[in-house]
């Protein structure tokens, strides 16, 4: 069953309109979270995979969001440019966010409660935030990697 839902997922990742494929997205990412597996017999590393393959696409579905709002004429332009501009979105979108960490990670250790619950609570909302700019910045590697075989 995860297998199936990773396999769907990677798929979803290669969909012309990643907008809607974050829509379906968001129902895997549900339905794996609706599996019981123990702790013990859960494939870690099929898990961590699902979960970056979803992240990619919540991150370029963001993107897409962004440049359609912000460039109504973006297919318009060449292939080098739509490129150019999803990479300088995403790099300014990535130093926003990097900056929001900082700024959690400060605010969680000055505030930290002391409570187990409450502050795993503003750790996992830490490691979130981390993910996203993780992936932000591998996104932004691959448009680095496409750029250069354009341009030679």
């Amino acid at each position: 069953m995860t297998r199936g839902l990773l396999q769907t997922a990677e798929q979803l990742l290669r969909s012309p309109d990643i907008v809607e494929a974050s829509m379906e997205a968001k129902v895997l990412l549900s339905k794996w979270k609706e599996i019981k597996i123990p702790f013990k017999l859960a494939d870690k590393e099929l898990s961590e995979r699902f979960r970056m393959v979803c992240d990619k696409i919540f991150e370029l579905s963001y993107l897409a969001r962004v440049i359609s709002r912000k460039y109504p004429a973006f297919e318009m332009k060449s292939q080098e440019e739509q490129l150019r501009t999803k990479y300088r979105e995403l790099e300014w979108l990535a130093k926003r966010e990097k900056s929001d960490l900082e700024f959690a990670i400060i605010e969680f250790d000055r505030t930290a409660t002391g409570d187990p619950e409450i502050d795993k609570q503003a750790m996992g909302r830490i490691n979130i935030q981390k993910r996203k700019v993780s992936m932000k910045e591998r996104i932004l590697s691959e448009f680095e990697r496409k750029l250069k075989s354009i341009t030679g």
